[in-house]
């Protein structure tokens, strides 16, 4: 089954759910179809799953009116994620913190106490938290959010969800017009549900906000620019897991799905670079499908100079501590080139025209996207080979990466006026969709139609049976 006949059929399934009022089942199939087209940027827009987030709101939510007054002063912000130095949820509390605001923290995460998010929230006097309760009947989960939404009296409501958070979005979709819906957009490069519930589009940059523009169908009045800072953390360095003394330390990380597709391209530059600089080793963080990594790793010989040191809540120090960064291809890293900007360090990036580019994640008037392979060989051989050459590049990278003081007043500004407080340079940058097999080839997504699809991803997908049987002995044993 193709992908695009796989989508159809849970589209559908969906939609006819939802007349039937099984909004459970529909709900679960509108998620899956949400995840679907997250992990294959198949589309960035689908009026399909808009029209079925309206409907399940208009059927479930009873609308409370009762609250005419709200409070200038309070604000909302509900968080799927709540996980600390990822997301943005740092940098906007402590940005509502720092103004003043009451602030009603409702989070999905159920482990929200062991986070640093808690400990700061619990400073902050004005500050209330809510653990979203998980209830399995739509109806109470959609309902619940509803309500505690309109008894805080705010009339503001910041959301970071996830791309299929279809509760959520039913829930805030028939508010009071006196709440204001401001989306944060984390996911620039990628589809999320929601783009016609929401009032207004926090971008991080120009990039995101073409695209929302052009695909989502927010208009220019809605889009609000705010670029962001990263959190620097405290954590000490634990080191490399072989000595690196006297080489060069390239370095890159994220999550491991971002270096997948097209026949392991980005794996074969750095392998190239490896075989052609004796004095470079390379280090890789992340976590995700490693399965690929680490067998690309072996089948090469690179045991001894590509190294892939798995999940580090230390990237700062770790990226601190190398020489150059590689930012991943062919979807590019977020955090890790700011981490790297701050740090002056250079950064070789290969890029496709058309595509999401570094230099707007640094906001650098610097190019450093590259776009064919003699010059990406060229420029990181310049940087392996000449330390001072080094030096030069990465000096400067991140001065024009907002401080939490700047991002702290363009937030206050931008939530009192609802007007973009830095300029927009709107593009005719897209999306590319990823091929069939690259989709499939990802463990997020395969696990995703083994969640959506349960049994019948087996019977649609028989390759699927051997692979899940090595990712439970993997996990579990």
């Amino acid at each position: 089954m193709t992908l695009n006949a796989l989508y159809d059929k849970v589209i559908n399934r969906a939609s006819v759910l939802c007349k039937k009022g099984e909004y459970n089942q529909c709900i679960h199939w509108a998620k899956f179809a949400a995840n679907m087209l997250y992990y294959s940027f198949k589309t960035l827009y689908e009026e399909r799953i808009e029209h079925l987030i309206k409907e399940i709101s208009k059927q479930i939510v009873i609308e409370d009116h009762s609250i005419t007054n709200f409070h200038e002063d309070k604000i909302i912000f509900y968080d799927s994620f709540s996980y600390d130095n990822r997301g943005l949820t740092q940098q906007y509390l402590r940005a509502l913190m720092s103004a003043g605001f009451q602030i009603l923290y409702m989070s999905e995460n159920h482990n929200l106490k062991t986070t640093r998010i808690f400990q700061e929230l619990s400073s902050y006097r004005k500050a209330e938290l809510y653990i979203v309760p998980k209830k399995k009947d739509c109806r109470k989960q959609i309902s619940t959010i509803y309500q505690r939404i309109i008894q805080y009296g705010a009339p503001r409501l910041l959301l970071q969800i996830r791309p299929s958070s279809i509760e959520c979005l039913a829930a805030v979709y028939n508010l009071p017009k006196g709440i204001t819906k401001y989306n944060i957009n984390i996911t620039d490069h990628a589809y999320w549900a929601g783009a016609s519930v929401i009032d207004y589009n926090l971008e991080f940059r120009s990039y995101g906000a073409s695209i929302s523009m052009r695909i989502r169908g927010i208009t220019e009045s809605q889009i609000l620019l705010l670029p962001y800072y990263p959190i620097v953390d405290d954590i000490p360095f634990k080191g490399f897991p072989v000595s690196a003394n006297g080489k060069v330390i390239l370095f890159f990380g994220g999550n491991l799905s971002k270096i997948k597709g097209e026949d392991n391209f980005f794996l074969n530059l750095i392998k190239e670079v490896l075989n052609t600089h004796e004095q470079a080793i390379c280090f890789c963080a992340g976590q995700g499908d490693e399965d690929n990594l680490l067998s690309f790793i072996k089948d090469n010989g690179l045991e001894k100079r590509l190294i892939y040191i798995g999940f580090r809540n230390d990237i700062y120090q770790v990226i601190k501590h190398c020489d150059i960064f590689i930012n991943t291809y062919p979807v590019g890293g977020g955090l890790m080139s700011q981490y790297a900007a701050i740090n002056e360090k250079p950064i070789v990036a290969f890029s496709k025209p058309g595509g999401r580019n570094v230099e707007s994640l640094i906001h650098s008037n610097k190019t450093i996207s590259i776009y064919d392979t003699a010059s990406f060989f060229d420029y990181i051989g310049h940087l392996i080979s000449d330390a001072n050459y080094r030096f030069e590049e990465g000096k400067s990278l991140g001065s024009n990466i907002p401080s939490p003081a700047l991002f702290s007043e363009m937030l206050k500004k931008t939530l009192e006026t609802n007007k973009t407080q830095y300029p927009i340079h709107f593009s005719n940058e897209t999306v590319i969709p990823l091929s069939q097999t690259d989709v499939f080839s990802k463990e997020d997504f395969k696990v995703t139609l083994i969640k959506g699809l349960r049994w019948e991803s087996f019977f649609y997908f028989p390759s699927l049976i051997p692979w899940f049987i090595k990712f439970l002995v993997r996990r579990y044993v």
